[in-house]
């Protein structure tokens, strides 16, 4: 994706039951860890948008460089899980957990809020 398409990408909260929302926190050691392992996934997220029941992945980087959040909704919990079980997928998750402490679970939204009129 050129830069220009990255800026204009946009992700949405659904708001519905029957999806599985994945909230993911990754510490690591410094901004150039956090550069390192955000490469990793920019590398590799293809592996997952590929897959059935993919539906929006949001990464998130903290100022101070320190940690990462992923906010991903799948169809299912069996999408998700048949999508982390692949092997390439379990490759590059191996090299981003030698970067950084992941911290993740499964949650339903309860409710996505926007702005008044």
């Amino acid at each position: 994706m050129s830069s220009a398409q990255h800026h204009h990408a946009r992700a949405t909260i659904q708001d519905t039951d029957d999806l599985v929302t994945f909230i993911q926190i990754w510490d690591v050691t410094d901004a150039a860890a956090q550069s390192a392992w955000l490469a990793i996934m920019h590398g590799n997220i293809d592996l997952l948008r590929a897959k059935p029941g993919f539906i929006s992945m949001t990464l998130h980087s903290s100022v101070d460089g320190k940690r990462i959040a992923v906010y991903a909704q799948w169809a299912s919990h069996a999408a998700l899980h048949d999508a982390i079980s692949d092997p390439a997928a379990i490759a590059a998750h191996d090299r981003m957990a030698q970067i950084g402490t992941p911290d993740g679970t499964l949650y339903t939204l309860d409710r996505a809020y926007t702005p008044t009129v």
